[in-house]
């Protein structure tokens, strides 16, 4: 499945797999081990969430050249853990950068493309926890809403949900935060849904992740995917809510 995944999502015509005349849009999930970095991928903007660890500046530089991708527009920095962002500053010597984001507070809205935006729903004052003051992202595509909470925990995802269940009731894909750890049980509830794509971004390491008890199959989504056991992921969005794993 590994390679099948690895596949380029270039050789995919967007007419065949939505039926209409439009490129998607496209989300990879690097498997970086324990850590995160997703690119977001239209035909006119590339956008990444989170540079992993250290190590895996060249794979992902090297990804992005063989694939003809010479410029990151955007790159957003959810915070400064080594598992996030300890690839950053060796990934901004081997490409061309756009606008690193870090700072943002709830409320901000950017747009990324003329078709991708990115709304902040967190933090909104700094906790001093740096998990919990994590950027929590949706990027709005369309109809077609993306969540990224980084590594927030229970406390700042009932918050959320509780400030924001109008835009998490819309979300059809989801990054588990922290790696697979514990849910809010308000959060879990509006997003823990039949047609929402769910994805640990997760590898070997000394913390447990991810927490067993939420791997169950009581407890799994229906829509699950783990880059310990499938590798790199890629999806494929329409700006009409419809998405779909790419092949």
């Amino acid at each position: 499945m590994r390679n099948l995944l690895l596949g380029s999502i270039l050789l995919i015509c967007p007419t065949w797999v939505f039926g209409i005349q439009e490129s998607p849009l496209e989300i990879r999930v690097f498997d970086v081990g324990y850590g995160q970095a997703v690119l977001l991928k239209t035909n006119s903007c590339a956008t990444l969430v989170d540079a992993g660890p250290a190590a895996s500046a060249e794979k992902i530089a090297g990804w992005l050249v063989e694939h003809g991708i010479r410029r990151l527009d955007h790159v957003l920095v959810s915070h400064d853990h080594p598992d996030h962002a300890g690839g950053l500053e060796k990934l901004l010597s081997l490409c061309s950068v756009g606008t690193v984001w870090r700072s943002l507070r709830r409320g901000d809205r950017l747009s990324l493309s003329s078709n991708l935006t990115v709304r902040v729903l967190g933090p909104e004052e700094l906790s001093g926890d740096p998990n919990d003051d994590s950027l929590v992202l949706i990027f709005e595509w369309g109809k077609t809403r993306l969540l990224f909470p980084g590594d927030i925990g229970e406390k700042r995802q009932g918050e959320i949900a509780d400030k924001d269940r109008r835009w998490l009731k819309k979300v059809r894909w989801v990054l588990w935060p922290h790696h697979g750890d514990r849910l809010h049980p308000d959060f879990e509830r509006l997003l823990k849904k039949p047609n929402v794509f769910w994805v640990v971004s997760v590898g070997p390491n000394p913390y447990g992740l991810p927490n067993p008890a939420w791997m169950n199959p009581g407890k799994v989504p229906a829509r699950l995917f783990r880059t310990d056991r499938d590798g790199s992921l890629v999806f494929l969005a329409d700006r009409h809510g419809r998405l779909e794993v790419g092949r």
